[in-house]
């Protein structure tokens, strides 16, 4: 009945005719006969009768129809139909009925509609009204959009529609604007958000508003926007919050910023922050701020950082935080970078550390170092890395921490590595010493070794020792050694 011809039947009824017609009715008609009629139908539409319009019928006016419609008529729309309707029909409702669009509606505006608004279509909207728009739809917002917000329209965001703002929009606001922000809006800005912040825009937030960074937005500062921040900003912020920054920012803290840190600051760094501060970081706290980190702090510590500060750092340390500097990062030095840490850092050293050392560390110590060791640490050492010493190390130890050596410390000798600690510190070697040599040192040792050994030394052997010995190992002694030998056996 309502075919195509339908529009031309309508353009002839009167008023109350027209407002006779059921929704229904105008539901079922397609969007061609609904953008047939002509401006008098629609002027004589109830809000009731454009509400049963689809979105699809609406999107087929053009936008003369659209903004011909009463803002009486435009309130019947439902936020459904708003969410549905094409950018070019959005706007072409024109000003006056998008000013006039309820809370309830506005819910239905989406990124894409209200992109397609001019600078000068938002209106005065009320705070009810701006609470209503999505975050999604404050994410539509151009840069030349929100730039063009007032500061009563940018001051009714919510902290959830802040967090929809892009980043390149973000960015477009005047400073005047970023400093209007309320700590409540602050709040609600991502830490994606934050590391996408230009660095004078961050400062233009205020001290307020960096204040109130909470740890998890803290943890979006990028290194060039902390290092930037200086002095003063970074005085803003609590321990908790400094203790947000990423590893990475953190590094980033100029000399100047990181001497600037107290020691309740200092206090509240995680493992993984001190792990990243930068030597010349370290060189710069004080005595009593060295002091004040925690046995945790300071075993986050890692060997470059420990082998690149000045001495003087490490000598600050009291024996308790030596002693919880890892065995993996000491053992990591070079030995040369062992070799050159304080006597003092040394003589605090316990048993679990030295134990972990490398042969080469140990060998890399000068004599007084290593005459320093306390029993304790000489106990400590290992079967292993008493064989691995270098003849000039194990000489270095000196006479009464040699003496000190047990039978099982010595028990790693090879052949080689026995007759490479020479006459003189093998003459240092007690009877007792001499007989913890393993056998097995003995079955490898060829004549020619076995020769170099002096008459103290032969003397020392035990009969398994002897025994120990391969055949033809005796060729090369001298009647001297021999009867040495004899004496022995």
């Amino acid at each position: 009945v309502l075919g195509l011809q339908y529009a031309g039947l309508m353009d002839g009824l009167a008023a109350s005719q027209v407002s006779a017609i059921s929704t229904a009715v105008l539901a079922g008609l397609t969007p061609d006969v609904v953008a047939g009629f002509d401006q008098t139908v629609f002027g004589e539409f109830s809000a009731t009768q454009v509400g049963a319009l689809s979105s699809t019928q609406l999107n087929g006016l053009s936008t003369t129809q659209l903004a011909a419609l009463t803002v009486t008529q435009v309130g019947g729309i439902s936020s459904g139909q708003i969410s549905g309707l094409t950018a070019t029909s959005f706007q072409g409702l024109g000003v006056t009925n998008l000013e006039a669009l309820n809370a309830t509606q506005l819910k239905g505006v989406g990124a894409t509609q209200i992109a397609a608004l001019g600078t000068t279509d938002f209106g005065p909207l009320t705070t009810t009204e701006i609470a209503q728009l999505s975050a999604t739809a404050i994410g539509g917002l151009t840069t030349a959009q929100l730039a063009s917000l007032d500061d009563s329209i940018l001051a009714d965001l919510t902290a959830t529609q802040i967090a929809g703002i892009g980043t390149g929009q973000l960015n477009g606001l005047s400073a005047t604007q970023f400093g209007d922000l309320t700590a409540t809006q602050v709040r609600g800005l991502t830490s994606t958000q934050i590391a996408a912040l230009s660095l004078t825009n961050l400062q233009n937030l205020g001290p307020d508003n960096l204040a109130a960074f909470t740890a998890s937005q803290l943890s979006g500062l990028t290194a060039a926007q902390v290092a930037g921040l200086g002095n003063t900003a970074l005085d803003l912020f609590t321990s908790t919050q400094i203790a947000a920054l990423s590893t990475l920012a953190f590094s980033a803290l100029t000399t100047s910023q990181f001497a600037a840190l107290d020691q309740t600051i200092l206090s509240q760094l995680s493992s993984a922050q001190i792990s990243s501060i930068r030597p010349a970081q370290l060189d710069t706290l004080s005595t009593s701020e060295l002091q004040s980190l925690s046995t945790t702090q300071i075993g986050g510590l890692i060997s470059t950082q420990i082998a690149a500060v000045d001495g003087s750092v490490l000598d600050a340390l009291t024996t308790t935080q030596v002693a919880a500097i890892s065995r993996g990062t000491l053992a990591s030095l070079s030995p040369t970078d062992f070799a050159g840490l304080d006597a003092t850092v040394l003589g605090e050293l316990n048993t679990t550390q030295i134990s972990g050392l490398t042969t080469s560390q140990l060998s890399a110590l000068s004599a007084p170092q290593l005459t320093a060791l306390n029993a304790t640490q000489l106990a400590a050492l290992t079967a292993v890395q008493i064989a691995g010493l270098s003849s000039t190390a194990f000489g270095g130890l000196g006479q009464s921490n040699i003496a000190r050596l047990t039978q099982t410390q010595l028990s790693g000798f090879t052949a080689s590595r026995l007759v490479g600690l020479g006459v003189t510190n093998l003459d240092l070697l007690s009877t007792a010493q001499v007989a913890g040599i393993a056998t097995a040192a003995f079955a490898g040792m060829t004549a020619e070794q076995l020769a170099e050994l002096d008459d103290a030394t032969l003397g020392k052997l035990t009969f398994a020792q002897l025994d120990a010995l391969p055949n033809g190992a005796l060729d090369d002694l001298s009647e001297d050694q021999v009867q040495a030998l004899a004496i022995s056996t």
